[in-house]
């Protein structure tokens, strides 16, 4: 009340209102990050002490150290006698401390000793963290984890990891580590994964570009072609694009091609796409032929020892053949090394293509046209061969029959190294009644040859190599009858034998 007896209205000042103002903001912050997860309920209990445990024992350090040395002018005897006890008492105290700190941050001089350091608890906190930051971002899910693994295994590599085996680095993890990230790369779908794929493959070259480590990234990399190897064949034009990009720079094209090749070890068919469209065009580059030949029988091989034979070769016969010819074309520049591999490598390509669901007569009538007498053909001969012993042999031998007259030279040599590379194949095929009756059919077909006004150059030669064969089958047939049991033998004198014991 005033003096003069009335009532005043009084205000609060501004500086008040704005100091009631920040109490109340302060207090709603609080509010607010008390409602949020706490990092101790996130993470396992043994790993949330490790991670504080650290930095607790440094405050308690920094709170238990000496004070300053007092001044030497207050008693110069009593001081040194204080700094000799401190020493003397200090120093295994820091060499504890320089040890325990060394190993706690000691960085991993393997691959094997980083990958070790990642625990399923160390991943799935990690994750956690990541999922609660980027809620419903599953691609940023996806980078984030990688960078993660990536910034953990910070170690350079070979660019292929050359010498290692197909599942390296990947076999470094701990089988609960690995059931983890795949348990996580299931739960995005294959269409994140896809372009996901792609992606980090980019930034791999991109980091390796600017000289920093990948190995994590390269890790991830292969845990999806391993596990998804139809990604790796997907997009293989925008793939073709990246590798010209670092044509020059061999350790990151190497790197994109050991990548995009993953796939190709869980899947024959993947790996043959991958090298035909991406790798065959560095094969005479000095810096790749090695991997590239190198790969390509390693794929091959690992269909067969590992006894996928349900992993039939799904390619039409255009894409194999051209696959086959590069395979099993003469490089003169390469090393013999290197020249071997690839005549296996078109070898066991050819071989697992004939048993595969395909036209055998169409493959085996290509084989048979390229048959020619300047260079030595085991590998084509072998797979007339395969096809003549195949489930579509009865279509082959009808080919033949009917190509016979305009392919001479081509049947005398199939012919000449039936008869002269006695084989288990071979052998088999002597002992088919299919073969039995093709020699008769093509004896009368070189009566016919000779009847003929135009004289056959190898006619001559094509007859003796049919009396060979008939010998052959004949005493092939008469070896089985003799092992056989009593039934086989009153039975086992066919119509054939009796055509070859004719022709004699």
């Amino acid at each position: 009340m005033s003096a003069s007896n009335q009532w005043e209205v009084v205000s609060k000042s501004r500086k008040q209102k704005n100091l009631e103002k920040k109490l109340s903001a302060h207090t709603e912050q609080k509010r607010i990050a008390a409602q949020l997860p706490k990092l101790e309920e996130l993470l396992p209990a043994q790993q949330y002490m490790n991670l504080f445990g650290n930095s607790n024992n440094g405050s308690n350090n920094n709170i238990n150290k000496a004070s300053p040395t007092k001044s030497t002018s207050s008693n110069a005897s009593g001081s040194g006698k204080s700094k000799t006890a401190k020493t003397t008492t200090a120093a295994p105290a820091d060499a504890a401390k320089k040890q325990s700190k060394s190993t706690s941050t000691a960085k991993p001089k393997t691959l094997e000793q980083a990958i070790k350091k990642i625990t399923p608890d160390d991943f799935m906190a990690q994750l956690a963290q990541i999922k609660i930051s980027c809620p419903g971002s599953e691609l940023r899910w996806l980078s984030s984890m990688a960078s993660y693994l990536n910034g953990i295994i910070c170690l350079d590599s070979d660019p292929t990891f050359s010498g290692r085996s197909a599942q390296y680095p990947c076999n470094l993890a701990s089988p609960a580590l690995k059931q983890a990230i795949l348990e996580f790369l299931r739960s995005v779908g294959e269409t994140n994964l896809e372009y996901f794929f792609y992606s980090l493959l980019d930034s791999m070259a991109t980091e390796l570009n600017a000289g920093q480590h990948v190995a994590g990234y390269k890790f991830v990399l292969q845990l999806i072609g391993q596990h998804w190897p139809n990604i790796c064949s997907r997009n293989m034009a925008k793939t073709a694009m990246l590798r010209n990009s670092y044509q020059n720079r061999s350790n990151i094209c190497l790197s994109i091609l050991w990548a995009i090749g993953q796939g190709g070890h869980q899947s024959l068919t993947e790996g043959v796409k991958v090298w035909q469209n991406l790798m065959l065009p560095n094969l005479e580059l000095k810096n790749f032929s090695k991997f590239v030949v190198e790969y390509i029988e390693r794929v091959l091989n690992a269909a067969i020892t590992l006894n996928r034979k349900s992993d039939t070769l799904l390619i039409n016969q255009q894409e194999f053949f051209a696959c086959f010819y590069s395979l099993n074309a003469t490089y003169n520049n390469f090393p013999k090394e290197l020249q071997s591999s690839l005549k296996r490598s078109a070898n066991l390509l050819l071989q697992r293509y004939i048993a595969s669901p395909v036209k055998h007569a169409n493959i085996f009538l290509t084989l048979l046209r390229d048959l020619n007498s300047n260079q030595k053909q085991r590998t084509e001969v072998d797979g007339c061969v395969s096809c003549l012993l195949s489930s579509g042999a009865d279509d082959c031998f009808k080919v033949w029959r009917m190509n016979y007259k305009k392919q001479q030279l081509p049947s005398l040599l199939l012919l000449q190294a039936i008869d002269d590379n006695w084989t288990e194949s071979t052998k088999t095929l002597a002992e088919s009644q299919s073969y039995h009756a093709f020699l008769y059919d093509i004896h009368n077909l070189n009566v016919e040859l000779q009847a003929s006004k135009r004289k056959e150059t190898y006619i001559d030669d094509l007859q003796a190599v049919l009396k060979a064969s008939i010998h052959i089958t004949f005493f092939t047939l008469l070896y089985v009858a003799l092992r056989a049991p009593p039934l086989t033998l009153r039975t086992g004198h066919t119509p054939s034998s009796c055509l070859c014991e004719r022709n004699l």
